[in-house]
């Protein structure tokens, strides 16, 4: 019987410990689960925090990119802005054609006048400097669309030639017109016309100074000659190579076209001073390749190339036409201004058909029309006198008439009279 109690005890200690241990394994096993749904939540918030995080910086350096993109297109607008700004204050600086004349007759100057009528100069002054011309030259001039103005008074004292005082004149009147002008363009007026528009070329250019070129100086005599005897031989040895810079056709940005005139004229003026009669041809070369003031800013005129050509010493063969007449280079492009066309007689009969025939008929129905004027009075004259014959003629026939029969009734009355029958002629005069 003991035995049986103490099995039953043994029995329920053991059921309890079991019991115990499955609990604590129970207890364990749902901790243990519970602690795998915690991790596993968090792994999840973890994992939701870790993509929130890298959509976030995603979304930021997509905000950044497009920030910087904003920033640097704004940067663009402003800077364009401010070009714009810029280019259109320069754009709105008129250009200049500016030059000096003395002593010309229309027939001679027409050619440039009405060639720059027609070239298609837009917001362009063309300043003109006159001595010794005759007002019906000038309206002429004026009529072309060209400011007129007096040649100083200082040019007469001076004993210099206008094609060397002109520097003066011009370096004088942009520094009172300081800023006014883009680009201005100067040339010989007599034997210079235009083709097109030669500013179109250079709108949006840096400041420069524009040159064209001839010959070489070893190949011409004139110019050899000239800068041996205002320069030196040693001058002319050290520059004969180079090519010919012709002075009759100068351009550029203003600054630099009124420094160049400047430095043209205190040449020139340092010769005449030791009555040296220099020629403006010799001082531009000087200027150009001996005091190489401006070889940053040099802009060359092939002769054959343009935009100016100077034609003087330029083959006939190399001269090429279009269908128009126009001259143009072997890029088929209208070459701007030609200069020294009066050297070739085909060009020059050419230019005086294309811009002189207008004055031509113009002179022509002139005389025409005078001619008319002159048969209408002639004709009215001889009207008037025919009425005067007539009406003499009228009135001496009238006079006739009348006289002619008082006559008749005079000699009537008096055979009436002789025969003693006063009562019949009485009564023949009252019935």
């Amino acid at each position: 019987m003991v035995k049986y109690i103490i099995i039953i005890i043994l029995y329920n200690i053991l059921k309890i410990k079991s019991n115990n241990t499955f609990s604590k394994k129970i207890t364990n096993s749902t901790n243990l689960k519970r602690n795998l749904f915690i991790n596993k939540k968090e792994k999840k918030n973890y994992r939701k925090k870790e993509n929130n995080f890298l959509l976030n910086s995603q979304i930021n350096s997509k905000l950044r990119i497009i920030n910087e993109k904003k920033q640097s297109s704004i940067m663009k607008i402003q800077n364009n802005t401010f070009d714009n700004i810029k280019n259109s204050t320069v754009r709105l600086k008129k250009n200049l054609v500016i030059g000096a004349i003395v002593n010309y007759k229309w027939e001679v100057i027409s050619p440039f006048f009405k060639s720059f009528e027609k070239a298609g100069f837009e917001n362009c002054d063309c300043i003109m400097f006159v001595g010794r011309m005759s007002q019906e030259t000038i309206n002429k001039i004026k009529s072309c669309g060209v400011k007129v103005l007096p040649i100083p008074n200082k040019f007469t004292s001076l004993n210099v030639l206008i094609n060397n005082y002109r520097w003066k004149i011009y370096e004088d009147f942009l520094n009172d017109n300081q800023n006014k002008y883009n680009l201005i363009f100067t040339a010989d007026v007599r034997d210079s016309f235009f083709q097109s528009n030669i500013f179109n070329k250079y709108e949006k250019s840096k400041p420069f100074l524009g040159i064209a070129f001839e010959n070489n100086i070893l190949t011409q005599i004139i110019n050899k000659n000239w800068l041996i005897k205002f320069y030196g031989l040693d001058l002319y040895e050290s520059i004969k190579n180079e090519k010919i810079i012709c002075s009759g056709t100068v351009w550029g940005t203003e600054d630099k076209f009124r420094e160049f005139s400047k430095l043209m004229w205190e040449e020139i003026k340092s010769k005449v001073s030791k009555n040296i009669k220099v020629t403006d041809q010799a001082v531009i070369n000087y200027i150009i390749y001996h005091k190489k003031i401006f070889n940053d800013c040099i802009i060359k005129s092939e002769a054959k190339e343009g935009p100016v050509m100077t034609m003087g010493l330029i083959n006939n063969t190399d001269i090429i036409l279009d269908s128009k007449n126009n001259i143009i280079n072997k890029k088929n492009e209208i070459i701007s201004v030609i200069h020294q066309y009066d050297r070739k007689k085909d060009i020059v009969r050419k230019v005086r058909n294309k811009y002189c025939n207008e004055d031509k008929n113009l002179n022509k129905s002139k005389i025409i029309l005078k001619k008319n004027n002159n048969i209408d009075i002639k004709n009215k004259e001889d009207n008037l006198n025919n009425l005067i014959i007539f009406f003499s003629v009228s009135i001496f026939l009238i006079f006739t008439i009348l006289n002619f029969c008082n006559n008749c009734l005079n000699k009537k009355n008096f055979k009436n009279i002789k025969n003693g029958d006063w009562g019949l002629g009485i009564g023949d005069w009252g019935l």
